[in-house]
């Protein structure tokens, strides 16, 4: 892996507890001059953000990790990497008839920075490839009832997306110590947020699924 340095000298840095995410957009709380507080919308640069990983399985199927925000480029990117990706196995494009195979998609947690391009993604591209299962262990509204920034809306919405790709897709929600295969990779969950029992979730990026 290649991560190339970028220097924004135009940002702010913002802690993640700090934002409060409505759909895809992202508010903080700003103090003006006069002391007064304004709910105000901010962009979030999704540049080097650690939350988007692809595997190339010996098939030329892939499992793609969360994969980040929701943004044009992001998700047309994505799509243009896994292209490039199957023609390097393939030589040749992909299409209706040969298809982009995602053997899994795995998800973190529900954060908007996590699953957005999973959203965006299916819905831009969802014929052009095959999405055979999802990976993760979502929070139900009673483990995340008082906890600090809690987001469902993956939970609620990712069979709706799953419909739009091709075939069939399957959720398959995983536990530690769970030890699974998808043709040459071997997965081992390490942790979920129902380890944390008997306490309760405090805080909703405690709720990742570690693998």
């Amino acid at each position: 892996q290649v991560i190339i340095a970028k220097n924004n000298n135009h940002a702010i840095l913002v802690p993640m507890e700090a934002t409060t995410q409505v759909q895809d957009k992202y508010f903080v709380y700003k103090v003006d001059g006069n002391g007064k507080v304004h709910y105000t919308e901010v962009t979030v640069d999704p540049q080097n953000d650690g939350n988007n990983y692809i595997i190339t399985l010996e098939d030329g199927s892939f499992v793609v990790l969360d994969c980040g925000f929701s943004t044009a480029a992001h998700k047309t990117r994505l799509y243009n990497i896994l292209a490039d990706l199957y023609y390097q196995n393939f030589g040749k494009q992909p299409s209706a008839d040969s298809p982009i195979t995602i053997a899994a998609w795995y998800m973190t947690h529900g954060h908007g920075d996590h699953y957005s391009t999973f959203m965006a993604f299916c819905e831009s591209f969802g014929s052009k490839f095959k999405l055979e299962s999802i990976i993760a262990n979502f929070t139900s509204d009673e483990e995340c009832y008082n906890t600090l920034d809690p987001n469902n809306t993956v939970r609620d919405g990712y069979k709706s997306m799953a419909n739009k790709t091709q075939g069939t897709t399957i959720y398959y929600k995983v536990h530690s110590g769970d030890v699974f295969y998808l043709r040459n990779l071997k997965m081992e969950v390490l942790y979920t947020h129902e380890d944390l029992y008997p306490q309760s979730l405090e805080y909703f990026n405690n709720s990742s699924t570690v693998i």
